[in-house]
């Protein structure tokens, strides 16, 4: 069985590919510290309803 080459993708020289695979690294790491900002809200949210008992928070946030 013949593997896949990335050439049948890129055909281009290694220096291209090597640019277009590394550009990719700052946009999946932007992504993924996005993520984890925009989960800090319900991760507060959760800490004040279950450790702090501040539960209109908790119920604010089931109800949205």
């Amino acid at each position: 069985m013949v593997e896949p080459s990335i050439d049948a993708f890129f055909p281009t020289s290694k220096v291209v590919q090597d640019a277009f695979f590394l550009s990719i690294f700052p946009t999946l790491l932007h992504f993924f510290l996005r993520m984890i900002e925009a989960s800090i809200p319900i991760v507060s949210w959760f800490y004040n309803a279950f450790y702090r008992e501040e539960q209109k928070y908790f119920a604010f946030f089931i109800y949205f």
